[in-house]
């Protein structure tokens, strides 16, 4: 018995419409990388900020994919912390930086 083709699936968008609108999220800033890759990018959806960035290998920066497992880093502000299981990023906030003060000492990074 023959199969039957599968009908051609009409292309998609990546990101659907109205999924910035569906979240509310809001572009904070957006620093590029070499090779036209995203250095850091964050985004704000309500009163919480989302970080992202491209793969960047001499960091260590990797996706799931490359790492083959999870990626996911959080970083949060609290006043007792318990890491435990996750990447936790830990912080105490000493400065308020420039867009461009920041992206200079990206590139001392690099």
């Amino acid at each position: 018995m023959k199969r039957k083709a599968a009908p051609k699936r009409k292309k998609v968008k990546p990101i659907p419409e109205g999924y910035k609108r569906a979240f509310g999220a809001k572009e904070i800033m957006r620093m590029p990388g070499p090779e036209g890759k995203i250095g850091h990018a964050e985004i704000r959806i309500g009163d919480s900020r989302i970080m992202v960035a491209d793969e960047h290998p001499q960091m260590d920066f990797l996706g799931p994919q490359s790492r083959g497992g999870t990626t996911v880093h959080l970083h949060v502000y609290v006043k007792d912390v318990d890491p435990i299981g996750h990447v936790w990023h830990l912080a105490t906030h000493k400065e308020d930086l420039s867009a461009a003060e920041l992206r200079k000492r990206a590139e001392l990074l690099l």
